[in-house]
């Protein structure tokens, strides 16, 4: 047996946790370039706090000005997803990417 403080750290991948918690992220095979600038941003920024958290977030689709989103795990259950967390994710993605952009939780 290995002892806690000895065993390797285990850092899961951004793809490990979609496919642990429902699958692969549908919007990233798009060829917007708005849509593919979002996920790389949600990639390095927001998920992997989410996971660190046992949540998620699925990118569902872009319309227009309008980005709709998916919390899963912890994430879909938790108070904060719906406020804070929603309003940064959307404040974050206006100011990088459109400041038209509209975050919804569907």
């Amino acid at each position: 047996a290995v002892p806690i403080r000895a065993a390797e750290a285990v850092t899961p991948s951004v793809a490990a946790a979609a496919a642990a918690v429902g699958g692969p992220i549908a919007a990233v095979a798009s060829d917007d370039p708005r849509l593919l600038k979002i996920n790389e941003i949600l990639d390095e920024r927001v998920r992997p706090a989410l996971m660190g958290d046992g949540g998620y977030l699925e990118v569902l689709g872009l319309t227009d000005h309008t980005l709709s989103i998916r919390y899963q795990g912890a994430c879909g259950s938790c108070p904060s997803s719906l406020t804070g967390t929603l309003m940064a994710i959307e404040g974050m993605l206006k100011q990088e990417v459109d400041p038209e952009l509209e975050v919804v939780a569907v």
